[in-house]
C-alpha cells in the first residue's frame, strides 16, 4: 500500500483551483492525494470561441456543466486523466503535480478582495463572506471564495458566489446558524436545481427539496450564494483502502453533529444498524456484513446536511470493506449506485 508523507504545510485542499500547463482549470477534490498527483477534475478548458468566461486574454468553455460523478468521469476522460485509484477503488481524475502552472487558493482570494474590488461580483463575494462572519461569529480568515471568482473569470450576469468555510468548529457553527441577512434564493433557480438533481439521483423532486440545507437556499441580491465546508487538515493517502462488496439498503442510527459529515467526501459514524432492508447478494455473509456497518461516506454533497443532523436514517449505497481495519462502510453518491439518505 502506498502512503503519502504527512506535512505541516498547507496541502492541496478541496475546492482549490489548479491551472495546468495547457491552461485547463481543474477543481481539487478532497484533502487527500496520491504522491506526486492531485485528485482534481477538469471544469474549464481554453477555447477560440467567445464565451462568458474570460481569464485575462483567454476565453474558456465550461466542459463540466454541473457536478455529477458520471459526467465528471466522462469530461475527465476527454480532457484530462482518469485512472482507477487503488485506494478509492474507482476511476478517479488525477493531475500530476509536475503539470501544474498555477495553484489558486480560496482564502488568498478573499484576502485580495479586502484590498481591491474591481466589479460588483467581487463586491458581492466580499459582502457575502462578511455577512457569514458577522452572523455566525467565525473569523473572516476562515472563509475563502472559489469558482469563477477565484479564477478571475467571472461574469457580471451569470456568476454565483461560492464561499468556502475552513475548519471543524467553523463548519458546524455556520451549518447551524440562521443566515438571516441573506435574501432567499430565487424560486426559479431553486426549482431548476431541484429538477436537475432529481434526474441525476433518480429521486422525486419533493424528496430532493427536503434534503437541501438552509445554507444552500441563500442569495445576495438575486445572486446565488453557495457554501462549501472544507477541513483544514490534510489526510494521509493510503491510510485506508476500500473494497466494494455489493449494494445495500439499511435503516441505521447515525451519530449526529459530526463536522466530518459536512466535508467532502462527507463521513460520519453509524452507532447501530436497526434493519437490513436489502443486499444485492443473497449471501448470508453479506447480510451479516451490512449489520456491522461502522461508517457512512458520501460523495454526493446533497446528502451531507442530513448525515450531519444524523438520527434514524434510511440509507442506500455500496457496501465496502475498509482495509486494513476490516470494518465496513456504506458509500453514497457513487457513479455505479448514487444511493440516497432519507430521514425515517
Amino acid at each position: 500500500m502506498i502512503y503519502s508523507k504527512p506535512s505541516d504545510k498547507r496541502g492541496f485542499r478541496d475546492h482549490d483551483l489548479l491551472i495546468d500547463k495547457r491552461g485547463r482549470i481543474h477543481v481539487v477534490v478532497g484533502n487527500t492525494h496520491p504522491p506526486g498527483q492531485v485528485i482534481a477534475y477538469v471544469k474549464y478548458v481554453p477555447t477560440s470561441k467567445v464565451t462568458q468566461w474570460r481569464r485575462f486574454n483567454t476565453y474558456y468553455e465550461r466542459v463540466l456543466k454541473h457536478y455529477d460523478v458520471k459526467l465528471m468521469r466522462e469530461v475527465s476522460q476527454k480532457h484530462g486523466v482518469i485512472e482507477k485509484d487503488p485506494i478509492v477503488g474507482a476511476p478517479t481524475p488525477k493531475l500530476p503535480v509536475s503539470s501544474i502552472r498555477e495553484w489558486l487558493t480560496p482564502e488568498s482570494r478573499i484576502a485580495e478582495l479586502l484590498c481591491t474590488i474591481n466589479d460588483e461580483v467581487e463586491e458581492d463575494a466580499l459582502t457575502a463572506a462578511a455577512i457569514v462572519a458577522d452572523v455566525s461569529g467565525i473569523s473572516l480568515s476562515k472563509i475563502g471564495v472559489t469558482g469563477s471568482i477565484l479564477a478571475k473569470m467571472h461574469s457580471i450576469t451569470f456568476s454565483d458566489v461560492n464561499l468556502v468555510i475552513y475548519g471543524c468548529r467553523e463548519a458546524m457553527t455556520v451549518a447551524t446558524t440562521h443566515l438571516r441577512k441573506f435574501n432567499e434564493l430565487p424560486k426559479n433557480i431553486f426549482e431548476a436545481r431541484i429538477l436537475r438533481k432529481s434526474r441525476s439521483l433518480n429521486l422525486p423532486p419533493e424528496i430532493v427539496a427536503s434534503l437541501y440545507p438552509p445554507y444552500a437556499r441563500i442569495a445576495i441580491k438575486d445572486r446565488p450564494v453557495g457554501i462549501t465546508f472544507v477541513s483544514d487538515i490534510c489526510g494521509r493517502y493510503g491510510e485506508k483502502a476500500f473494497q466494494p462488496i455489493g449494494i445495500a439498503e439499511v435503516e441505521a442510527y447515525v451519530e449526529p453533529w459530526q463536522c466530518s459529515a459536512l466535508f467532502y467526501p462527507g463521513s460520519t459514524s453509524i452507532s447501530a444498524v436497526i434493519n437490513v432492508r436489502e443486499v444485492s447478494s443473497n449471501s448470508v455473509d453479506h447480510i451479516e456484513l451490512a449489520r456491522n456497518l461502522d461508517l457512512v461516506i458520501t460523495y454526493e454533497g446533497l446528502f451531507n446536511y442530513t448525515l450531519f443532523r444524523g438520527g434514524k436514517l434510511r440509507l442506500r449505497g455500496v457496501l465496502e470493506r475498509i482495509i486494513p481495519s476490516g470494518t465496513y462502510a456504506l458509500l453514497l453518491g457513487g457513479a455505479e449506485e448514487p444511493g440516497y439518505v432519507l430521514p425515517v
